[in-house]
């Protein structure tokens, strides 16, 4: 599991969603307990300016599975 932390300023209330099913967010905060099973690409999106301007940013959140390890006795 991952936890996803943003924070945003100059931008209009309850204008702020990231994608990926996450949803609305507030302009700052976290979202701990994220389930990746790949490698995500996750888009946070806010307005400002009464919605004039919209500014997305994003981040690659990596997975890398566990190799295979093999015992012989």
């Amino acid at each position: 599991m991952t936890t996803l932390k943003w924070q945003c300023v100059n931008v209009d209330p309850g204008s702020c969603s990231i994608d990926q099913s996450v949803g609305p967010v507030s302009e700052s905060g976290l979202k701990p307990g994220v389930r990746l099973s790949h490698t995500t690409i996750f888009t946070l999106s806010c307005s400002g300016g009464g919605g004039a301007t919209t500014v997305q940013t994003s981040v690659e959140v990596k997975v890398f599975l566990p190799g295979r390890i093999e015992v012989r006795p």
